[in-house]
């Protein structure tokens, strides 16, 4: 009788190139989540650390300006105002952050080959959720407290829009992407299943 003596090879053999390949994508895919969090964290500490309100009118606020236009001083906003602006940002962080997150382990779960499960799904669709939200959640709050802050400022002429229409835009692109890539690894997953039952 021959016995074999080959050892597995290619890809998925354990100790061979593609495990060192997956793992060094892993570790990429951790970077990346990384440095992700890092410049939201930068973002965010600019702000803070300026002492004033974030805007988008911030570079109009002319002498109330601070940290080169990136805020507003709060002195010169009423509370309302300032409780607006404030929590729109930090709706925004909280949001981006999650995003980033759910990025990174679906990125994860890819990598390991795990591609066309429920768990996979669900943090497609997951994150569909999350940028839908971004994208619809802030908006009113976010004019209602820029049309306030303009009116404490004195800029009463000025037509302030608190959307930025090219980050919208970018941001509906990617909500689309990604919702297209769900129903594509939904139906690529009953596509297996049924194969699966053939067997």
């Amino acid at each position: 009788m021959f016995v074999s003596t080959t050892t597995p090879s290619g890809p998925g053999a354990s100790g061979q190139p593609g495990d060192k390949k997956e793992r060094t994508d892993v570790s990429a895919t951790a970077f990346g989540a990384i440095v992700g969090f890092l410049i939201v964290a930068v973002s965010v500490w600019q702000r803070i650390a300026a002492g004033g309100v974030p805007s988008s009118i911030a570079p109009l606020a002319g002498e109330n300006a601070m940290a080169g236009g990136r805020t507003i001083d709060a002195a010169a906003l009423s509370p309302a105002a300032t409780w607006l602006l404030w929590g729109v940002f930090a709706l925004d962080v909280v949001l981006i952050s999650v995003v980033i997150g759910l990025v990174a382990v679906l990125s994860v779960q890819c990598l390991k080959g795990r591609f066309f499960t429920s768990g996979t799904i669900r943090l497609l669709t997951a994150t569909s959720w999350v940028l839908l939200v971004y994208l619809v959640a802030p908006v009113i709050p976010r004019a209602i407290g820029t049309n306030m802050a303009r009116d404490d400022l004195g800029l009463s002429d000025l037509e302030a829009d608190g959307t930025e229409w090219e980050h919208f835009v970018l941001t509906y692109v990617l909500l689309m992407l990604i919702s297209l890539i769900t129903v594509a690894f939904r139906r690529a997953k009953a596509m297996r299943e049924d194969q699966e039952g053939l067997v």
